[in-house]
């Protein structure tokens, strides 16, 4: 990264540092449903008071098995989704918590059946080639999911409340060495089974609007609908597909220009597309 910036280490380090301490930055790490059978990835839309809106989405945004809240354009509306341990989880949130809360009108759940990796390639074109070569000069190939260990659930959790937590740390969390800590998370993420990342406003990188869209396409057709040219766009950062009754849907991040962008831009090239329906994201939660 200094290199990318023409910068030291030592100043990359001096102004990221205070960037993660204020809350612009936050590191955590993301499970693989794929690796974890016992997950149950939903994507849950809540209709809420506008009034207390902005604090159910920030109750949702504090647990650790949310993936993402968005609070959308109608004020009334949260689009959020979770990555769930197991159906007592699922149960406690959808038939405990969620009719517990005053604010809470109403809610529809979708199961996921894949997130398409476009957003582990989005840069929202702010980098050139030439700085993702330097950024990613040589990406080590992925190796098979490692068998899971006694000592994952803690590394995982560790690693989602603070993605920075030093070895050490995670050794003691996981009771074990700091070597095999260090070793276990590499194993996890060469094999795709976790994911390091960082969350911050998109906002602040000039990203100033986002649209929810959801798509309905033909059974099967999910393959072919994501492989379309609308895909690769910097503009799709993130490509889930879930199911509604009787048909699938894939639900598209877009950070376009304008809102108004979206609803000019062709629908042509989707194939199999049946209908859509769209949103503008005021607010991340999380």
């Amino acid at each position: 990264m200094a290199r990318c910036l023409g910068l030291s280490e030592r100043t990359v380090v001096r102004r990221a540092a205070p960037l993660y301490t204020d809350g612009t930055l936050r590191a955590t790490a993301v499970r693989n449903p794929a690796c974890f059978p016992h997950l149950i990835p939903i994507a849950l839309r809540i209709r809420c008071r506008p009034n207390k809106i902005r604090h159910v989405a920030h109750a949702l945004a504090r647990r650790t098995d949310t993936v993402w809240v968005d609070i959308l354009g109608g004020g009334d509306e949260i689009s959020t989704i979770f990555f769930l341990d197991g159906p007592d989880a699922r149960n406690t949130l959808l038939l405990r918590d969620l009719p517990a809360t005053d604010a809470v009108g109403s809610w529809t759940a979708h199961s996921l059946l894949r997130v398409f990796p476009t957003a582990f390639r989005w840069t929202a074109g702010l980098l050139s080639p030439q700085e993702l070569d330097q950024l990613i000069p040589c990406p080590a190939p992925p190796t098979a999911p490692a068998p899971p260990l006694g000592i994952d659930t803690a590394l995982i959790t560790a690693l989602t409340e603070d993605g920075r937590t030093s070895y050490t740390e995670l050794a003691r969390r996981a009771g074990t060495t700091a070597l095999t800590a260090r070793r276990r998370l590499d194993a996890l993420v060469r094999g795709q089974a976790v994911r390091l990342a960082t969350e911050v406003d998109l906002a602040l990188l000039g990203a100033h609007t986002e649209a929810l869209l959801w798509i309905a396409v033909r059974p099967g057709a999910l393959q072919e609908a994501a492989g379309s040219p609308n895909c690769p766009r910097p503009s799709i950062r993130a490509l889930p597909c879930s199911t509604v009754p009787g048909r699938q849907r894939t639900a598209r991040r877009l950070r376009p220009p304008h809102p108004g962008s979206v609803a000019r831009r062709p629908r042509s090239p989707v194939p199999h597309w049946r209908s859509t329906c769209w949103h503008t994201c005021w607010n991340d939660a999380a």
